[in-house]
């Protein structure tokens, strides 16, 4: 009986690990698509009906808005490269729901743009995961604070 309970606790924990990783491979595939503007991989990984929310730190007041992801697709301009890094990753995943908490930095054509915080929302449908929200922060100062400390 004690073993076929560690054995059960085992498989649990190799679940959720592998939900985590899955989970950093979906956040490093947004931010590959997002840099090539691939909009077939975007849907993939996106419901169509996902919101977006900004929270801008850098005017005076702070403001935020919302969009529906699925109008992001409709902005691109070869012109423009957009580059997000992610600094780390804190990963919550319960029962077919999870988070994750991603400080990143931002760039545009190459220059430094902006810091904050992704607070991405998934749901797992059929052994997928799908982002249905996005939460960010823009900031211009303090973004050393984002980066793990050693």
């Amino acid at each position: 009986m004690g073993l076929l309970l560690l054995y059960i606790n085992g498989q649990a924990q190799n679940d959720h690990d592998l939900d985590e990783r899955m989970i950093k491979e979906k956040v490093d595939q947004f931010f590959m698509a997002l840099e090539k503007q691939d909009t077939i991989m975007l849907k993939k990984l996106w419901f169509s009906e996902g919101q977006v929310w900004t929270i801008n730190n850098t005017t005076s007041p702070m403001t935020h808005s919302m969009r529906f992801f699925k109008d992001d697709l409709k902005n691109f301009d070869p012109k423009i490269i957009w580059q997000e890094r992610a600094l780390s990753y804190d990963v919550k995943v319960h029962k077919g729901m999870a988070m994750a908490w991603v400080p990143y930095d931002f760039h545009v054509n190459g220059q430094f743009s902006h810091c904050g915080v992704d607070i991405f929302s998934l749901i797992k449908i059929e052994n997928e995961w799908k982002f249905i929200s996005a939460s960010y922060t823009v900031e211009k100062t303090e973004c050393d604070n984002l980066s793990p400390k050693p």
